[in-house]
Formats: C-alpha cells, structure tokens, sequence
C-alpha cells in the first residue's frame, strides 16, 4: 500500500521508539534494561519526529518479559492536524485502489472516509461526540482529501517525505 505519511517504528532516545500509524503517534516501546528517560524529553523527540504533542499513558507490559509499552494520546488542541493527517492517509488508500484523484462520483468515499476519520481523531485526542461540530470541519477535511489524491494522481504516487 502507498504510505504518504510516516508509518512503522522509529528509535527515540536508547532503549524507546515510538510506533507511528498515519503520521500519528500511537504507542511508546522501552526496551528491557533501557535507563529511564524523562517523559518531557521523551514528549519532545516525539514532537520532532512527527511533528503532534503526544502525552504517555500508564506503562503496561510488552511482548519481552522485561519490556514496556504505554499508550500515547494527543493534544486535543491539535484536532484538525490530526484529521489533516488521516485526510492524507485516506486520500492515499483511495489512490492506492484506483489509480484516479477523488472525483464528483466519489461522495461515497469522501463520505464514510470522513465519518471514520472524524471518530478516529476524537479519539486519538480524547474527545467526546458533544466536544467538536462534526459540520464545521468537513470542508477543511474533504479540500485536503482532493488535494492529496490530485497530488499523488499527478506524480504518480510519488511520496514526500513529512
């Protein structure tokens, strides 16, 4: 699948990395026996990285005995980057499908991707239905949705780095 945006593990300071989905950061990895970094040191190289303000979770154990993971949530302030991001990443599966930019046909798509990626980014920031007018981020949302997959259609899917 084409991935615009980063995706996979990346190393932090020694011993953590940080899984990324979308462009966004989703879970901390300290590997058994790494020394104890500062979670405000550990905030920031996330921040550098992907550019969102990621907040840890309670650790919890790992897949190795003496590993650990802790969920990452982000800044509800940082909602409508969030929903820019997942916009891409939709706009990548669309093109990824079908070869063609996002089109007047295609309400269907823009449709469910919408709703999906709206819950999505509630979610990831930690807020409620009763929180965020659905309406009011709609346009910005479907203007990144047809402008990433008319750029990906013209460069034949050529990724830029984030």
């Amino acid at each position: 699948m084409l991935e615009n945006l980063k995706n996979g593990w990346y190393e932090l300071s020694a011993g953590y990395e940080v899984l990324i989905e979308h462009g966004l950061p989703v879970r901390l990895m300290c590997a058994g026996g790494a020394d104890l970094v500062e979670p405000a040191q550990l905030a920031d190289e996330i921040r550098r990285l992907s550019g969102f303000s990621a907040h840890l979770g309670p650790w919890g154990k790992g897949e190795a005995p003496l590993d650990r993971v802790a969920p990452l949530a982000l800044s509800a302030a940082e909602f409508d980057a969030v929903l820019n991001a997942l916009a891409k990443s939709s706009a990548a599966s669309f093109f990824d499908r079908y070869f063609k930019p996002i089109g007047p046909k295609d309400s269907d798509f823009e449709d469910e991707s919408y709703a999906r990626d709206f819950a999505f980014a509630l979610g990831r920031c930690g807020l409620g239905w009763a929180e965020v007018d659905k309406d009011d981020h709609r346009g910005r949302y479907l203007a990144t949705l047809r402008a990433e997959s008319k750029r990906l259609s013209e460069t034949d899917g050529a990724v830029e780095e984030p």
